[in-house]
């Protein structure tokens, strides 16, 4: 069988995809012609041009293009995962107390995309845990809505909710009194926000917070999946079993690697490894339909409940054909 060459995009080269990078592992039958590509411009032109035939993309925008004609599904490989609910960010003279999240309910928070799958998330765990609903909060967006094709409204009514639209500059707005807090996908580390005088994580242990939410739950949060073009799949279904065979093999060897050498940047990297491993344990990225469908069932009823979906998707009519069973 001749190898089939596949355009691959991603928004960052992550450690565990590397030995695919590199050429180190290669997919059985296939050729990946690899290029980086900025977040916003791969979610911008896989939704209006659909120019890779495999791409890191946001999990939420993936959810609400599929049911309306999107020639993509899902691969059970997930990227960009992490706990970056914690990172909201409070003025403290707003009346928000760190390590009270309940204090948020009647406040005024910005988010950069309400749709966005980091805050699906955060509005999800500030629900279910904590019992601040979405409509409890006034939310100033701060980028237009993604331009999802054949999406007439990007949110669903929902009696009480309030997203003013953008745009919005919600940093801006958070120093001036504006807003009470924000939702911000990174640790804010300079500039004015950075003043700890003035602003505080909600969470001001953000790494203890994760620990709890997981060992309670077992949900580790996931952000981009990877998509392959449906078209392609309908005329080589073999496809999508060789590409996740590929990307598993390439994960095993990058936890492998680092769990018998840590990386030498972090001074404490063997025990902060050790660490991890008895919180989340061996391989908290594990790829795989089984292995992620909590997690996935998840997002799926955050989504619904915020207004992003209409509806939770089964299973069959996202993934990829082939690898249900993975």
């Amino acid at each position: 069988m001749a190898e089939l060459t596949l355009t691959f995009a991603l928004t960052n080269p992550w450690d565990r995809v590397q030995p695919l990078i590199s050429g180190e592992v290669s997919p059985r039958d296939i050729s990946l012609e690899y290029v980086q590509v900025p977040t916003g411009k791969l979610w911008e032109t896989q939704l209006r041009e659909q120019t890779y035939d495999v791409s890191e993309m946001s999990f939420s925008f993936t959810l609400q293009a599929i049911p309306l004609g999107w020639d993509y599904r899902v691969l059970p490989v997930f990227h960009n995962r992490t706990f970056s609910y914690v990172n909201t960010l409070v003025r403290l003279d707003s009346g928000i107390r760190p390590g009270h999240p309940e204090d948020l309910k009647g406040k005024r928070v910005g988010v950069v995309d309400y749709t966005m799958t980091g805050a699906v998330w955060a509005r999800g765990v500030l629900h279910h845990e904590f019992g601040v609903t979405p409509q409890d909060v006034e939310w100033f967006q701060g980028r237009a809505f993604p331009s999802i094709p054949g999406q007439s409204e990007p949110l669903a009514p929902i009696n009480g909710l309030v997203v003013n639209s953008p745009p919005n500059d919600i940093n801006a707005m958070l120093a001036a009194g504006s807003l009470d807090a924000i939702y911000s996908i990174f640790p804010v580390r300079e500039g004015t926000l950075a003043d700890r005088a003035r602003f505080s994580p909600l969470f001001p242990d953000g790494q203890a917070e994760a620990e709890r939410y997981f060992t309670n739950t077992g949900i580790f949060p996931a952000h981009h999946a990877t998509i392959v073009r449906h078209s392609l799949l309908q005329e080589h279904p073999w496809i999508a079993e060789s590409l996740l065979e590929a990307f598993t093999e390439a994960q095993r060897l990058v936890m492998e690697r680092s769990a018998e050498e840590p990386p030498t940047v972090l001074i404490f990297s063997r025990s902060q490894m050790e660490h991890q491993r008895s919180v989340f344990g061996d391989d908290p990225y594990k790829y795989g339909v089984k292995a992620n469908a909590a997690v996935v069932d998840l997002v799926q009823t955050f989504g619904v409940e915020q207004g992003i979906t209409p509806h939770k998707l089964p299973f069959k009519d996202f993934f990829a054909e082939g690898i249900l069973d993975s």
